[in-house]
């Protein structure tokens, strides 16, 4: 199964520290994560990736399900919002209250 995890780039440590032992969760579930801080880190094959670049390909549309952990504000979150939903992929979107 393959996680597109979406966290904003600008963050507080507390979030940095959530988002870190989320990822790390994930991977020893054995779940393979794409983290949209760290796009490079995929396992796709290089000449996957050429493939996919050249024909257009979205590397989002190769994703089982979404994680967003939008506790703090990012205009990106809109719009991956509508993706998922066109898409009709699954999504957890997580919120902390009150941590600002």
């Amino acid at each position: 199964m393959r996680v597109y995890f979406f966290s904003p780039l600008i963050s507080t440590e507390l979030l940095e520290a959530n988002y870190k032992r989320i990822l790390e969760t994930l991977s020893r579930s054995g779940i393979f994560v794409v983290a949209s801080t760290d796009e490079h880190n995929t396992d796709f094959k290089k000449e996957e990736l050429e493939r996919m670049n050249e024909s257009g390909e979205i590397l989002l549309d190769k994703m089982d399900c979404f994680i967003i952990e939008a506790s703090k504000s990012d205009q990106e979150i809109g719009y991956l919002l509508a993706y998922v939903i066109s898409q009709k992929k699954p999504l957890l979107y997580l919120y902390q209250k009150s941590i600002f």
